[in-house]
């Protein structure tokens, strides 16, 4: 089974996660799904880009862009 990606974020608040506490400022990683959650609830920062769902697509999409103007005349 894979791992999952790991996101560096930085505690807003003073949290108990995974039986570690971390303090205002304390930097640690977590699952990229939990980064995600902690982050929109303002309990950490993130200090690494996560990419979302749609950046994602919108990257995979852009492979058959080149092929798109070729059949419209």
């Amino acid at each position: 089974m894979a791992r999952a990606k790991q996101i560096k974020v930085m505690a807003l608040v003073n949290i108990k996660h995974d039986k570690n506490f971390y303090k205002v400022n304390d930097e640690f990683k977590l699952k990229e799904d939990e980064a995600k959650e902690l982050s929109q609830r303002g309990f950490v920062s993130l200090l690494e880009d996560v990419k979302k769902d749609d950046e994602e697509n919108d990257n995979n999409d852009d492979d058959n862009d080149e092929n798109d103007g070729e059949n419209e005349k």
